[in-house]
């Protein structure tokens, strides 16, 4: 078990809960990226590329890194 991982893949898993958080409460001021997207993409194009790109892949990457931690390996070793 490599704690200094896990610890970054926790990172990963908070920041896109906490997006997604926000998203569902409707503080969208916290998201500064979100308004800009929606106008390039338009109100749910943009909202959906958002959440994904910002909520569900750094969950998924989170999850991976920390599965990664807990087999023993090094952050930096798991891109080898």
């Amino acid at each position: 078990m490599n704690p200094i991982t896990i610890i970054i893949g926790l990172i990963f898993c908070w920041y896109g809960i906490l997006v997604l958080i926000f998203g569902l409460q409707g503080k969208e001021e916290k998201l500064k990226k979100l308004k800009s997207m929606r106008k390039v993409w338009g109100e749910k194009a943009g909202s959906l590329i958002h959440y994904i790109a910002y909520g569900l892949i750094p969950i998924l990457f989170g999850i991976w890194i920390i599965c990664a931690g807990l087999r023993g390996i090094f952050v930096f070793d798991i891109f080898k």
